[in-house]
């Protein structure tokens, strides 16, 4: 009790600092009008046209079998404009007639939680946006920076697309600066780094979190995925990847990665290992103990995705027959395995109908699954149990 009340208090004392900061940042703030940026700039080329994308959801075991919505996605251009700012880890872009913020005019904006680092709030048709520390100049600038575009999963299906267009940009492109956010993940690194180098006369600039890149021309493309930034609740349109996006990744990415480790020229690869995906921090599985000790007397090899070089992560899932672990965006990774591989996620209830990787196991023919079983409270990011039996009934099934 005594530590629950001292909790309490300061929790209260965090948010009474918080308000204070918030309106002395409100004081200093930038304020200014959301704009279409649709209705600005000049066309560049167009990426996609309005279409009719899928998204698939998985199997989730005892509850749900494999399902699909299709939903209407609009068109995708690149745009040319003039005297235009880009922020590291926010999707707006600022020019001289307002903030430009895509997102705000999609539907699912009445339920999105937007996670934008530089956004102090939002008011009807206003935008408060933070003072920045430093302005770095640009002549030509080509953006992939934005709300989690440091983070693999949003990454590859929202950012890396574009670089691909670069090069239909004409007369431009040899004085393009590629400007890009502060990369934490290696792998987005040795995926990025190499497509740079074949641009002949490409720069590139790593903006960090307190600059702003002031381009005195920037060819801007919105994400070519729309994923929701957060939300209270989950709704089945707060994923959507268009199938270009998903050609794309398989053309590019998943059959010319660098070259796997140990994997000779030329020789096919027989599926034979049995990988269990860890997962550490919040929404993860309770009873991961005994979870874990399951699979491992199954001959599963505990393995985390991140901690290792992309190489030895695509030699990783070509090798794997089957994947199982608490669901997270490891599971993204069922991308490099091969068609028919299996895959068997732990979910919470709350978002046991996310679109990502069901969307993803569809195109790419893997063999999904997900089990729930009890949420420990009633937000999208809780924690979970699932019965053992519960685990080992799904893993027959599957």
């Amino acid at each position: 009790m005594l530590k629950r009340f001292i909790r309490r208090i300061k929790k209260k004392i965090h948010n009474r600092h918080r308000k204070k900061v918030n309106e002395q940042n409100l004081q200093n703030s930038h304020k200014l009008k959301i704009i279409n940026p649709k209705n600005f700039g000049d066309l560049a080329c167009l990426v996609k046209e309005k279409s009719k994308e899928t998204v698939s959801f998985p199997k989730l075991y005892d509850l749900a079998d494999k399902c699909s919505i299709d939903f209407i996605y609009p068109e995708i251009e690149v745009r040319r404009y003039s005297d235009a700012q880009v922020y590291s880890d926010s999707d707006f872009v600022v020019i001289p007639d307002g903030a430009m913020w895509e997102k705000f005019y999609k539907p699912q904006w009445t339920k999105c939680l937007p996670l934008d680092k530089d956004l102090l709030k939002v008011e009807d048709q206003t935008i408060y946006i933070k003072n920045s520390k430093r302005f770095i100049s640009v002549d030509v600038g080509f953006s992939l920076c934005g709300v989690c575009s440091a983070v693999w999963a949003h990454f590859i299906v929202q950012y890396l697309p574009k670089i691909y267009y670069i090069q239909r940009l004409g007369s431009d492109i040899n004085s393009i600066t590629l400007i890009v956010p502060r990369y934490t993940d290696s792998q987005i690194i040795e995926i990025v780094d190499p497509i740079v180098k074949s641009l002949v006369g490409i720069k590139i600039l790593v903006l960090q979190p307190d600059e702003v890149a002031n381009c005195k021309i920037l060819y801007h493309i919105g994400n070519t995925s729309y994923i929701t930034d957060h939300a209270n609740y989950i709704n089945p349109s707060d994923i959507i990847i268009p199938r270009f996006v998903l050609d794309l990744l398989k053309e590019k990415l998943v059959k010319f990665p660098p070259r796997a480790l140990s994997i000779e020229e030329g020789k096919p690869v027989i599926p034979y290992k049995k990988i269990y995906i860890g997962r550490t921090g919040y929404r993860n599985i309770i009873n991961h103990d005994e979870i874990e000790n399951y699979f491992i007397e199954l001959g599963f090899e505990i393995v985390f995705p991140h901690k290792v070089n992309l190489a030895e992560k695509v030699k990783m899932f070509r090798d794997a027959a089957i994947v199982v672990g608490p669901f997270s965006s490891g599971f993204t990774n069922i991308i490099f395995c091969h068609p028919g591989t299996k895959a068997l996620g732990f979910i919470n209830f709350q978002r046991a109908y996310d679109g990502y990787v069901g969307t993803i196991a569809d195109y790419f023919d893997i063999n999904l699954m997900l089990v729930s079983g009890n949420d420990q409270d009633d937000t999208i990011h809780s924690s979970y149990s699932v019965p053992l039996d519960r685990i080992k009934e799904a893993y027959l099934t599957l």
